[in-house]
């Protein structure tokens, strides 16, 4: 079975998640005035992760529209991208970043579970790289996770998956160690998540076909 009808659940389900989220607040007048933003970031207070704060005292707050404007249409244009299988990296790359930002707010759930599918996807869509390429990235992948460590407040088990920094520390470790796994056998494994109904066109032409001592048949031009 294609790889690409294994994984289409998942795109399937990220296209009906970010339409849900964008529909949700095209229709809520708040979320046009900056209003509902606003109120997001006061109850979220207090359980950002520090490193956040800055970010969001400084370039969320005083531009409260012009964000809440920019996340209304980029989980919309995520949604549709998904859902029609086009510019499939930029969507997921831009659904990585609002969910990154999403859970380094203190909203881990569903983010976390959101950036796990969407890090499959973005898998699958890379071509393998060599193993020492892939070592590099993985341990790019393990120092981002150092930033976090400071800001883990709890490792029991019900209480984890609440914990911000914890996630991100995880879903670090997560995209490191399948960094390398995918590049153990780079020569077989080539771009697993292709839209279902995008026709491969690259092909490679089949080759001459010998006829004759010293000469080839040309399958194009139908000459010899």
């Amino acid at each position: 079975m294609p790889a690409s009808t294994l994984l289409l659940p998942l795109q399937l389900f990220l296209a009906a998640g970010w339409m849900r989220a964008g529909i949700e607040k095209v229709i809520e007048p708040d979320w046009w005035s900056g209003t509902a933003l606003e109120a997001f970031l006061s109850a979220q207070d207090g359980q950002m992760l520090p490193l956040f704060v800055p970010f969001v005292d400084y370039v969320v707050a005083p531009w409260t529209v012009g964000v809440a404007w920019f996340v209304m249409i980029a989980q919309l244009a995520v949604a549709v991208c998904l859902g029609l299988g086009r510019f499939l990296r930029p969507a997921l790359w831009t659904g990585v970043l609002l969910n990154v930002t999403f859970v380094m707010s203190g909203r881990v759930d569903p983010s976390a579970f959101y950036l796990v599918m969407e890090m499959a996807l973005l898998f699958a869509l890379a071509r393998p790289t060599s193993r020492r390429f892939a070592m590099r990235r993985a341990t790019l992948w393990s120092l981002a996770a150092a930033p976090f460590v400071p800001f883990v407040t709890t490792l029991h088990p019900a209480e984890v998956i609440h914990d911000p920094a914890m996630m991100m520390i995880t879903l670090c470790w997560i995209a490191a160690i399948t960094t390398i796994v995918r590049s153990i056998d780079r020569e077989r494994l080539g771009p697993l998540a292709v839209p279902l109904w995008q026709a491969p066109t690259d092909a490679a032409e089949p080759p001459p076909v010998p006829h004759g001592r010293g000469q080839t048949f040309d399958r194009g031009a139908q000459r010899y």
